[in-house]
């Protein structure tokens, strides 16, 4: 999987923490534990009894990703790059590349396009704040406001995701929800690949939506 190094990827340390369907070549759903998520790919642990059916190279039309700290499940396909023994019992880790994600993160009221002369540099400092300022979805009390604190909290950031590409757009929403469940101190690694995100969208041209 040649995209270990390249992206930053967020762990998932139980079970609680996230799951994954699949779906293998025989149409059979296989479900297991989620255990970490990049912009590239995902892995995952199976039971060994449903390891088997999949093999290295093996495309997966499906696979659909549940990771607790957001709101929506991801829909992907990918190909599985790796596959060994877990360190948990009677389990095998499969990690898998991702050759497309179809997410429902879409952009709520998108702003309208800036002119290219127009758009500032704009320090790290300013995308902290607006950060800060944000309440986070997880300290709702009831699944309901939680949904409306997920809604306002991607409403917030639209500006910055309509100019990523929709390759980028749900990752960055993962990364955002993931900060604000992480509570404070922030994650260096989460923090760092935000700040990246948000930097990238200031600096290029919106994409097509």
């Amino acid at each position: 999987m040649d995209n270990r190094r390249r992206h930053y990827r967020i762990y998932f340390s139980s079970a609680r923490q996230g799951k994954i369907e699949l779906v293998d070549a025989r149409g059979r759903t296989i479900s297991g534990r989620l255990v970490d998520l990049s912009a590239g790919g995902v892995k995952c642990s199976l039971a060994n009894s449903a390891a088997r059916a999949l093999n290295v190279n093996d495309f997966v039309e499906r696979l659909l990703i549940y990771p607790r700290i957001s709101s929506r499940p991801i829909l992907a396909q990918g190909i599985l790059r790796r596959k060994q023994p877990s360190v948990l019992p009677d389990k095998t880790d499969l990690a898998f590349e991702f050759s497309a994600v179809y997410s429902e993160f879409t952009i709520a009221e998108p702003p309208q396009p800036q002119p290219e002369e127009s758009k500032p540099e704009l320090p790290a400092r300013y995308f902290l704040s607006r950060l800060r300022k944000v309440e986070s979805p997880h300290a709702a009390r009831s699944l309901k406001q939680r949904q409306i604190q997920q809604m306002h909290l991607r409403r917030a950031f639209s500006d910055i995701a309509a100019n990523l590409s929709r390759e980028e757009r749900w990752w960055f929403y993962i990364v955002l929800e993931a900060l604000k469940h992480s509570g404070s101190p922030l994650q260096k690694g989460l923090l760092a690949e935000y700040l990246k995100l948000c930097q990238k969208a200031v600096s290029a041209p919106a994409p097509p939506a």
